[in-house]
């Protein structure tokens, strides 16, 4: 995949007021996916395909579509996994899903994520293009020839960079993790001390 500064710079994430209103067929949901997304697909490659929607479903990264059609909220998480898929895994995903509901809600942590996403991009094609344009001239004739060697060495600092956030994005989702199984024995020890509470006989009777 080759990306361009005008590309990049161009580039809109669609807000979740932006996302359909009203709930979409299969076929829709693959055709905003594809428009939303496009730029980051390789050539004769989809954003997605109905057997991965169906399977995220299997997988319940997505709750079922209902009579067949997907709502708004299916939509901003179908964008969410086209672009995190390429490094994280299902749980991985999963759990980022679970801390955006726990904290932000669906809306607003699409809204976060597409405004992450587009100044993360933009920062490294726009704002530092000598990170992804290293040693060749991609049309930005302005651009000061790199020396022999610079594509290497940012090709490395690129990738131990996302090596790094990934340790850092599964520390947080392992923390929070922690966090919602002490929560939920909470909530079950609770449970339990209610119960006994009431099977205890009343007094005077």
């Amino acid at each position: 995949m080759e990306l361009d500064a005008a590309s990049v710079k161009a580039f809109h994430c669609p807000r979740w007021a932006e996302l359909p209103a009203l709930s979409l067929y299969m076929d829709q949901v693959l055709i905003v996916l594809e428009e939303g997304l496009s730029l980051f697909s390789e050539k004769a490659e989809l954003a997605a395909t109905s057997t991965m929607v169906n399977n995220y479903v299997k997988l319940k990264l997505l709750t079922p579509p209902v009579n067949k059609k997907y709502a708004k909220e299916h939509i901003a998480k179908l964008m969410m996994i086209c672009v995190l898929k390429r490094e994280f895994s299902i749980s991985e995903i999963a759990g980022l899903f679970e801390l955006i509901a726990e904290t932000r809600g669906i809306d607003e942590g699409y809204d976060l994520f597409c405004s992450e996403f587009e100044t993360s991009i933009k920062r490294a094609f726009v704002h530092e293009p000598q990170r992804a344009q290293a040693s060749y001239d991609l049309g930005e004739a302005e651009q000061p020839a790199q020396p022999d060697g610079a594509p290497a060495v940012l090709a490395l600092e690129a990738a131990l960079g996302a090596f790094t956030d990934k340790l850092v994005v599964q520390s947080i989702l392992a923390a929070a993790q922690k966090r919602y199984a002490e929560r939920r024995e909470a909530q079950k020890e609770a449970q339990k001390e209610a119960q006994k509470e009431a099977q205890k006989p009343q007094k005077g009777k």
